[in-house]
């Protein structure tokens, strides 16, 4: 019996020390997969796994393969990137260039340079950012912008999401979070034993915050194409639908006060779900209000207020959705977005709320955003290449470190268990040898 339990402990012992972190690392490997670019309506509950190996935080860059800096002109004329808008609407006829957005064909016959200027204003601006009070969204942005993030800025972020524990107070904040994770190179599925994306997707009464946080927290989803459980509350069908229903009669999104950056903020979660006609349609009326909300300078104005932040918004939006800065349904006075942008630079490099104020780490944040996805015509909050990692170092290293406990527990009944058989079986020799010793003795 003894003999037994002993083999069993052996066995034991070796499957935890060798088999089943083995057996961990192939499973976590096999379920890493590339991520879809965009995702039409009979798949919008079929992401792809995103469970990968990450480096640490303190040591963590950006994994989009673009570079702030640029010796050389990008033209965007002949750009492999294609609006999606045009591909979801290639049967349909051309647009007259009336302003209208029918066909919503890129309108930019001149066609968008990024020149060493804009370069120049771009690497400025991040190292006004670098040199100034880090705001939340400031790992999202530099992981976009791929620029140097201090390791003092990525351990507070990673303390405070540990504090949190998976408990937030408002959903944005978890956005917020699961961003900047994506854009650290670490695995919000698998931090510190902590799945935030699951936390996002059951997150109660997520609609009463508002359509800013339902946008963010499809962005969140779609960053890097993450999937969701078949019973999420918060799954990406019911937040379209939601975001879809919560449109105004005008063609903007979001409550008074705030429909220019709610409605851009919409139109870039949007832009991965253009494929269906409903998306599409809602898309073409907040292109058209955000169009009626133009100055002829070219700003976007809230309640006759132009913002920086404003135009830094519909700047992205447009750019997720394939629409060229220099579109001439948004170009104004010989000037493109771009240009109005780079009004709102200070001498000191950073962007300011209202031309010839201060600069502000929000405005500053926003329009190095707004820059990157102009730079390349992308939506900056989706990962252009596919992160590979496959668990975050954290969470594998807690459950390895319970793998090897158990075994050293067995180990040590095991050998606790080898000591007592040999103690037992010396005790037994030595009782037969005394037996024996009485029989001969008897005999004599």
């Amino acid at each position: 019996m003894i003999k037994r339990c002993l083999a069993c402990c052996l066995v034991f012992a070796l499957f935890f020390c060798f088999v089943t972190p083995v057996f961990a690392e192939t499973e976590s490997s096999e379920s890493s997969s590339s991520m879809a670019s965009s995702q039409p309506e009979s798949t919008i509950e079929s992401s792809s796994s995103s469970e990968q190996t990450s480096s640490s935080l303190e040591s963590s860059s950006s994994q989009l393969s673009s570079t702030v800096a640029s010796s050389s002109q990008q033209s965007f004329q002949n750009s492999t990137t294609t609006s999606i808008l045009d591909r979801s609407s290639s049967q349909k006829e051309p647009v007259s260039n009336s302003g209208g957005f029918d066909g919503f064909e890129n309108q930019d016959e001149a066609g968008f340079h990024w020149d060493d200027q804009m370069t120049a204003a771009l690497n400025r601006a991040s190292t006004w950012l670098g040199l100034n009070e880090k705001d939340e969204t400031y790992l999202i942005v530099t992981g976009v912008c791929g620029t140097t993030t201090d390791v003092a800025t990525a351990t507070k972020m990673k303390q405070k999401i540990v504090e949190r524990n998976g408990e937030y107070h408002q959903a944005f904040l978890l956005e917020q979070d699961i961003l900047s994770l994506v854009f650290s190179g670490l695995n919000p599925k698998d931090f510190q034993g902590l799945d935030l994306i699951q936390v996002l997707y059951q997150y109660p009464d997520l609609p009463t915050e508002g359509v800013y946080s339902m946008a963010f927290a499809l962005i969140a989803y779609d960053s890097n194409d993450y999937s969701l459980s078949r019973n999420a509350r918060n799954s990406r069908k019911r937040l379209v639908n939601w975001l879809l229903e919560s449109q105004n009669e005008d063609g903007s999104f979001g409550m008074p006060g705030s429909e220019i950056r709610d409605t851009a903020t919409v139109l870039t979660a949007l832009s991965n779900y253009v494929d269906q006609k409903e998306v599409s349609d809602a898309v073409r009326k907040g292109l058209v209000y955000l169009q009626d909300t133009q100055n002829k300078d070219g700003d976007f104005l809230q309640d006759g207020i132009a913002y920086s932040e404003n135009l830094s918004y519909v700047m992205i939006a447009l750019n997720s959705l394939g629409i060229s800065v220099n579109d001439s349904r948004f170009a104004q006075n010989h000037q493109n977005l771009m240009d109005r942008l780079l009004a709102y630079q200070g001498s000191d490099g950073g962007f300011s709320v209202q031309i010839g104020e201060e600069s502000t780490v929000r405005s500053t944040g926003q329009a190095i955003l707004a820059m990157v996805a102009t730079q390349h015509q992308i939506n900056p909050y989706i990962q252009q290449n596919n992160l590979n990692y496959q668990s975050s170092s954290e969470g594998q290293s807690d459950g390895m470190s319970i793998q090897w406990i158990i075994a050293v527990v067995i180990a040590v009944l095991m050998i606790v268990g080898i000591v007592v058989v040999i103690y037992n079986r010396k005790k037994k020799l030595r009782k037969l040898q005394q037996l024996e010793t009485e029989k001969e003795e008897t005999k004599k």
